[in-house]
């Protein structure tokens, strides 16, 4: 079985993208942030544990910086173990076959990932909610299903006006659940959750 990292990066790479170039016969993988920070503690440290040790972020447009690994091994986990497809969301998401695999402790690093990549803290006059953000649903769909066997509840998945489905946490103690269960690697996240949870205390 393939160890955590990858089901971390894995998730991370929802906002990231795969590529491969025929001609040159290329494999490239790709995390996007803008955080150098993240990248560079959370992305690249979980790539050198499984034997990537040349990972350096580096940026690629204005306050916008990305890691790039060119890797034929890498790249076909991603595309077979974890069906990852180029810049194209399936109208059937089905779940992966690592995933429907894994044990409980892989999947949650799997929504660990998928919650650095994609997820973001809201504070509004309404309160307090936490939302992932995808274009399909049904990788939402399997968030919730692991987020609720962990005791998160999640207050539902709602179609923005930007036709981005929005996976939403919003009871205050299903956000304190989040933070001790799943909790933000990536800084900025991290650190504007914990800074709101301390004015609550």
């Amino acid at each position: 079985m393939l160890s955590k990292e990858y089901y971390y990066l894995a998730g991370a790479l929802k906002d990231g993208s795969i590529y491969y170039y025929g001609r040159t016969r290329n494999y490239y993988i790709i995390w996007y942030s803008k955080s150098f920070e993240y990248l560079t503690d959370v992305i690249c440290g979980k790539l050198q544990r499984i034997g990537f040790e040349r990972c350096q972020p580096y940026r690629y447009k204005k306050k916008n910086y990305r890691v790039r690994i060119s890797s034929k091994k890498l790249y076909e986990v991603f595309i077979i173990q974890f069906d990852h497809s180029v810049n194209k969301c399936m109208n059937k998401w089905e779940v992966p076959n690592a995933l429907r695999k894994a044990d409980l402790d892989r999947r949650l690093e799997y929504v660990k990932g998928f919650a650095d990549a994609e997820g973001s803290v809201i504070e509004s006059s309404k309160g307090v909610q936490i939302d992932i953000s995808q274009k399909c649903r049904e990788a939402l769909e399997f968030l919730k299903e692991v987020l609720e066997k962990l005791g998160i509840r999640v207050t539902g998945i709602y179609l923005g006006k930007d036709n981005v489905w929005r996976l939403r946490i919003a009871s205050y103690e299903s956000i304190i659940k989040f933070n001790s269960v799943v909790g933000f690697s990536h800084p900025d996240k991290k650190g504007k959750l914990l800074r709101i949870l301390a004015r609550k205390v």
